[in-house]
């Protein structure tokens, strides 16, 4: 009898827990649930009461609002608060010179420029020799080229450096190599 009675209380005891909303609910920093919802002591409710990060973003723009911490940009803009149109007409064939610390490298250069799932970031893709890299505008006209390894005919290397595309024409200051270093200017237009 004392069994059962036991056993009784234990499942009266967990009906009462598994019915509360906050049972399984812990907010934390200083929040506090409330019909299984964390009122934060901000006054906001947020999922926990964990960090706003929009809270720190603070140059959204009303139409593009923050979340996660990032402006939410449409695709013809980007930037820290969605503040650069991206560049238009930026995709397609073009062709130039690679100059290596004053030497031009064999015969014009061509490059496909492509676009990518970022709308501010183009592919440069050279076709039959495989090397291929990416570009990063951080403004309308500007851009980055990132540390990354391109497939040249003869070897791996790291490139990286920033350019400028103005009027379908890219220049990119690139440094190529691996233990030594080239500084070369390319380039390019349509």
């Amino acid at each position: 009898m004392q069994f059962s009675t036991q056993l009784l209380i234990l499942l009266m005891i967990s009906t009462i827990y598994s019915c509360d909303p906050c049972y399984n609910t812990q907010c934390v920093n200083g929040g506090e649930c409330k019909s299984g919802r964390c009122l934060c002591d901000d006054g906001a409710e947020r999922p926990l009461c964990n960090k706003d990060l929009c809270l720190e973003v603070l140059d959204c723009p009303p139409e593009f609002p923050c979340a996660y911490g990032i402006c939410q940009c449409p695709d013809t803009l980007f930037g820290s608060a969605c503040q650069f149109q991206v560049p238009t007409g930026v995709a397609g064939y073009y062709f130039g010179e690679d100059i290596c610390a004053g030497q031009v490298f064999g015969d014009e250069v061509e490059y496909d420029v492509l676009t990518t799932d970022d709308p501010s970031q183009f592919l440069f893709d050279k076709g039959r020799s495989s090397s291929e890299f990416h570009i990063q505008f951080i403004n309308e006209s500007e851009f980055r080229i990132p540390a990354q390894k391109v497939e040249t005919f003869v070897t791996k290397q790291t490139w990286e450096g920033t350019g400028t595309f103005i009027n379908n024409r890219f220049v990119l200051n690139i440094v190529k190599g691996n233990s030594t270093k080239d500084t070369c200017m390319m380039t390019l237009q349509r």
